[in-house]
């Protein structure tokens, strides 16, 4: 036999005892069932993320709701819970994600469902701010836990029993694990997979869906500077506000808005100086130069103690009429 035809030989059963190896792997692995809660306003990559890195292992993974009629997501897919309360099978896995949480608040039969299969499931893996339907389950009580980076202050208050984590994309505390906002509901079912069949499952996993996952990653929303514009960004919703550009790291930040109104570059500096002040707790800078009826110099203190200083600027967009454009600096002091 020639030397290229034994080498095409050797190379045909070497994969087909991979092929051989990775059924029986598949077969020997257990199976899991996945139940992943879905209501109206579900947020759309919350659950379909879990979906797909579940559905990889070959789980069967299914959608649970109160009723069995059709759902309208966020941004409007429209979904058809397979199982409802009443009916689903038992799971091994519940998923709860985030979305339109506060409107099934008070929804008790929704309370109730994720306390009675929680008890018997091995994992629950909430995200974003499915982590308040936990919490309001109580399954938060003393245990550490995230959500997304805009509701973290949210999660501290009204779950004072939960100890809010802000520099993690996920946490595990063994049988729950709860993840941030939006992707990172990715990161937490395979986080949930690598428990169940090993680091490298969850590594071939993420690979085959080409997601990047890195468990020392530095992205990590909670703790950009960004939060601290929040007061600014709530202030200049009803004007009908667009993002231009939103730009920085942990110690400071730089966002520019443009918003449509009839009110003055000098008026509307104002009404947002008083709203700075009253809502955002900062403390305006008076004895400065630099202030003009377009621009105000601001500092305030962060939940840790640290010292910051922002500049508020006002300008007009110039040939567009009643187009003005905010941009909002801030640097925390060395």
């Amino acid at each position: 036999m020639k030397r290229g035809s034994l080498l095409l030989l050797q190379l045909c059963l070497l994969i087909g005892c991979f092929a051989v190896v990775r059924a029986q792997s598949r077969q020997e692995r257990p199976k899991l069932n996945v139940a992943i809660l879905v209501f109206e306003g579900v947020q759309i990559i919350d659950y379909t993320g879990p979906y797909e890195v579940f559905g990889q292992t070959g789980a069967d993974v299914y959608m649970v709701a109160e009723k069995p009629e059709p759902l309208t997501t966020a941004m409007g897919m429209t979904i058809v819970p397979k199982y409802t309360f009443e009916n689903n099978p038992k799971p091994d896995v519940m998923v709860i994600p985030g979305g339109a949480v506060g409107k099934h608040w008070e929804n008790a039969k929704l309370i109730d469902w994720i306390q009675r299969n929680a008890k018997d499931s091995k994992y629950v893996l909430s995200v974003c701010n499915g982590a308040f339907f936990l919490a309001k389950a109580g399954l938060l009580d003393g245990l550490a836990a995230t959500t997304t980076a805009g509701l973290i202050d949210d999660l501290k208050v009204d779950f004072p029993k939960t100890k809010v984590i802000t520099n993690q994309r996920f946490v595990d505390n063994g049988k729950i694990i709860t993840a941030g906002g939006l992707s990172a509901g990715i990161e937490g079912a395979l986080q949930v997979v690598s428990k169940v069949y090993g680091e490298g499952t969850a590594q071939s996993i993420a690979l085959g869906i080409e997601y990047h996952w890195d468990r020392n990653s530095t992205f990590l929303p909670a703790t950009l500077a960004r939060k601290f514009v929040k007061p600014v960004r709530r202030f200049l919703l009803p004007f009908d506000a667009v993002t231009y550009s939103s730009t920085g790291k942990d110690d400071r930040w730089e966002e520019v808005l443009t918003i449509k109104t009839d009110l003055t570059t000098a008026d509307l500096l104002q009404q947002l100086n008083n709203h700075l002040v009253t809502v955002g707790k900062w403390t305006k800078k008076e004895s400065s130069s630099e202030h003009t009826p377009s621009t105000s110099l601001w500092r305030f203190t962060d939940q840790d103690g640290k010292a910051w200083n922002g500049t508020v600027h006002i300008a007009s967009d110039g040939p567009e009429k009643n187009k003005l454009i905010v941009t909002v600096k801030i640097q925390r002091q060395a």
